[in-house]
């Protein structure tokens, strides 16, 4: 008898865990302006990991902890998701393919930190993954 509970016990462990990896999707492209408010999205870069939680797709804004270890992030910080971008920044005297509202494995993000001003932009590392996370998943702390 004890041992059919704990069968049936770790049964279940094994469903449940298999039912909450299968609501975690890792993703080649996201569509930020897709993304509904609260959709929580794990990118790492080539640099840093990023936990995010969407606030407003239609602007790109996000509440976001960032982290160079995976392991401790910094405190929560309004960032703006704005597109992918491969080749030479402007300045660097190259052409800058980019994609506004998209994130993409393989291409950097570009980034309003803070704010859209142009000054508060940002390029990120090239993005190695992108992590759908189901609702109630630890992501982004406040």
């Amino acid at each position: 008898m004890c041992t059919k509970i704990i069968y049936s016990i770790v049964g279940l462990a094994i469903l449940f865990g298999a039912a909450r990896a299968a609501q975690t999707r890792e993703i080649e492209e996201l569509s930020i302006d897709e993304l509904p408010p609260g959709q929580q999205i794990e990118i790492q870069t080539t640099a840093r990991f990023y936990r995010i939680e969407m606030i407003d797709q239609s602007t790109g804004a996000a509440q976001a902890n960032v982290s160079i270890d995976g392991r401790e992030y910094g405190e929560p910080q309004r960032l703006y998701l704005l597109g992918a971008t491969r080749g030479r920044q402007q300045g660097d005297g190259g052409i800058t393919l980019v994609i506004m509202q998209r994130v993409k494995v393989g291409m950097s993000m570009e980034l309003g930190i803070r704010s859209l001003d142009e000054a508060h932009r940002w390029i990120s590392s090239p993005v190695k993954r992108i992590r759908l996370l189901p609702a109630g998943e630890v992501g982004v702390v406040r």
